[in-house]
């Protein structure tokens, strides 16, 4: 089954139609907006092959976001490590990971997935310890600790 997705910008009455999606193998669908604009409201439905409609989610995006560092989550983390941060933009930024010695041990850019709050695996095996997570973009530079126990 086919779905489309429409968008209502909170001062326009009507909905235009922004992409058609297919379900995935449990009958999910996602669609992530990356073309909102910093401060307004948007309104979402999704409407079937038949044209009823499923109801409409409101948004409102943030007017302004801030570079921010979680670190593992939770932390400390158990088994496979995941590193939560906010980008307030979608220029450059890395995502780093040191031992306590400074040894830079997984880097990774993140700066593409834009702005926003965001959860990434840790690409490598890393053993029982503390950690520093640091976090740069655009001059900006974050760093925390963050334990992990196997």
């Amino acid at each position: 089954m086919e779905l489309r997705v429409t968008e209502r910008a909170h001062e326009s009455a009507e909905n235009e139609p922004l992409t058609r999606l297919l379900p995935d193998g449990s009958g999910r669908v996602t669609y992530e907006d990356r073309d909102v604009v910093a401060g307004s409201n948007y309104g979402y439905r999704l409407r079937l092959e038949d044209g009823a409609t499923a109801g409409e989610t409101a948004v409102a995006v943030p007017v302004t976001a801030s570079l921010r560092l979680t670190g593992f989550v939770p932390n400390p983390a158990r088994g496979a490590a995941q590193i939560a941060f906010a980008l307030p933009g979608r220029g450059p930024a890395t995502l780093s990971v040191f031992d306590v010695a400074g040894r830079r041990l997984h880097s990774l850019e993140v700066g593409s997935l834009g702005p926003g709050s965001h959860t990434v695996p840790v690409g490598t095996a890393l053993a029982s310890g503390v950690y520093l997570v640091r976090l740069e973009q655009s001059g900006k530079i974050l760093t925390l600790r963050s334990a992990l126990i196997r």
